[in-house]
């Protein structure tokens, strides 16, 4: 798979959400990242549930990641069901097993993922590894955009990187993505970057979008 970037759309201009999608997509994003949060998991709230099946409606072709920042994923079953990907955090607090979970979620076809903290443990997560669609590698402290990238995570990485062939799994990195390391990022084998103020702060999203693929697909 060539590196793609997903953008995170709790950053985007929420007041013209539905005009970002449109530049998102005529930038060449087919792919976009969802933030919900719980308030318990993370001390701080995400992006409105209901807003889920209103995207998938409106840009079917846009590939939704629900990144569940949550204890107790089963409150929120229903709002999945309109996603593509739903990423569960190994270190959150669930009724049922992760292994229950991950099944339940792809009998109705989901794909899933497992969202890797920066202090949780390679051999408690380990087993997972064969079950997932994706690992979501947390590079900040999770709950709030805008914070630096922790140079930990590159250990994560380089060991993920190792595996990811043989467990059939991608990796995305979600945190301080900034112009001076997602093309080191893009090197070390991440196939999905999860960026913020990298693209939303800028002006001209397709030409953003265009450069950066230019120089790590081509």
């Amino acid at each position: 798979m060539q590196c793609k970037i997903t953008p995170s759309v709790m950053t985007c201009d929420l007041l013209n959400f539905e005009k970002e999608l449109y530049d998102l997509q005529e930038a060449g994003i087919d792919w976009i990242h969802f933030d919900l949060m719980d308030g318990k998991y993370v001390k701080n709230l995400g992006l409105a549930p209901q807003m889920v099946s209103k995207i998938k409606e409106k840009f079917p072709k846009i590939i939704i990641d629900l990144h569940c920042m949550v204890n107790d994923i089963e409150n929120i079953q229903d709002i999945l069901k309109d996603g593509d990907y739903v990423t569960i955090h190994f270190s959150s607090k669930q009724k049922s097993s992760l292994e229950e979970i991950y099944n339940n979620l792809k009998v109705n076809g989901l794909k899933v993922g497992l969202a890797i903290d920066l202090d949780d443990k390679f051999d408690d997560y380990e087993k997972y590894l064969e079950i997932v669609d994706l690992v979501t590698v947390m590079s900040i402290r999770p709950g709030f955009a805008g914070s630096s990238f922790e140079q930990k995570a590159w250990t994560t990485i380089e060991r993920l990187a190792n595996l990811k062939i043989e467990k059939n799994f991608l990796i995305q990195i979600d945190g301080g993505v900034r112009e001076n390391n997602i093309y080191k990022l893009a090197e070390n084998q991440v196939d999905l970057i999860v960026v913020g103020s990298w693209l939303f702060g800028e002006q001209d999203y397709k030409n953003r979008v265009s450069n950066f693929y230019m120089k790590v697909n081509y």
